[in-house]
């Protein structure tokens, strides 16, 4: 339902939200691609039996860069570079919030597990 108007375009007061059933054992992968317009900040929960994990690439289509906090919306830094492949290392999925971010092909992969709770916000780099 709409509840006001932003100009032109209605707007909703409400908070989005983006349950989903997946299978998380076994560290799968899942990619997230966006149809419509990308939120700012997401918030990702992943809630399972013990030793549940997996791996999320999600897709943007607006060139900024985004980064990943915890649930104390402390600054979780991405993996190193890597010299000889000239980009950030893989995610390999030693801990719950280990991310790069790649700026050419707009994505952020990052690994979640059982229990933990990651936000993702857009940083200022200008």
């Amino acid at each position: 339902m709409d509840h006001c108007w932003d100009g032109f375009y209605t707007c909703q007061k409400r908070m989005s939200r983006f349950p989903a059933l997946i299978d998380a054992e076994g560290n799968r992968e899942y990619e997230i691609v966006y149809t419509g317009t990308v939120a700012k900040q997401m918030k990702y929960t992943l809630y399972g039996p013990p030793g549940s994990a997996m791996r999320i690439r999600v897709h943007y289509t607006n060139p900024s860069v985004y980064s990943l906090y915890n649930s104390r919306n402390k600054y979780i830094p991405q993996n190193d570079f890597d010299k000889k492949t000239k980009q950030l290392k893989v995610v390999e999925g030693t801990h719950c919030g280990e991310n790069r971010y790649i700026p050419v092909k707009n994505y952020l992969e990052f690994y979640i597990t059982e229990g933990c709770t990651l936000f993702i916000k857009p940083r200022n780099v200008v």
